[in-house]
């Protein structure tokens, strides 16, 4: 079953096993107008396939624009990334797209605006995480006294 969405391009895989069936259909003496029909696709496309049947060039390529970061600079990138937003230099815990962009654009020297960070971020595995507030001034050795010796005491009396 092709649960894929009518304006996605195919996995190349797909792509290259279409590709190839046409080339043995243009091998058998089809015409571009028979593979159009077959398999769907404009008359441009099909004849585009015949002209790289015959060059050789029948072979799919991979989609979408290239990445500007080599894979060794997304390994660094997502590195600095799990070191936390204190080791690059900010004061918070809290890592933004526009941060991530500065960060980018200072160890990697490559432009990239906020909103294909976000994309990018995605493709590295990385997901949108809404930070848990807590206050600065916080005490956890007072909070956890307190639940070891008021909270129990509440408890018995029915207040709770």
């Amino acid at each position: 079953m092709n649960n894929h969405h009518p304006n996605r391009a195919l996995p190349v895989e797909e792509l290259q096993a279409r590709r190839l069936k046409a080339g043995r259909l243009f091998a058998r003496g089809k015409t571009a107008y028979y593979i159009e029909k077959k398999f769907g696709v404009s008359s441009t496309t099909a004849r585009e396939w015949r002209g790289r049947w015959n060059n050789g060039t029948l072979w799919a390529e991979k989609q979408g624009r290239i990445s500007k970061l080599t894979d060794a600079q997304k390994k660094r990138l997502s590195s600095c990334i799990l070191k936390g937003p204190e080791a690059a230099g900010y004061k918070t815990q809290l890592w933004t797209l526009e941060r991530i962009t500065a960060l980018i654009r200072k160890t990697e020297r490559v432009l990239y605006r906020p909103r294909s960070v976000w994309h990018l971020m995605h493709n590295l595995g990385f997901s949108c995480q809404k930070p848990s507030r807590r206050a600065k001034e916080r005490n956890e050795k007072a909070i956890a006294e307190w639940r070891k010796t008021t909270w129990p005491k509440l408890l018995k009396r029915g207040l709770s």
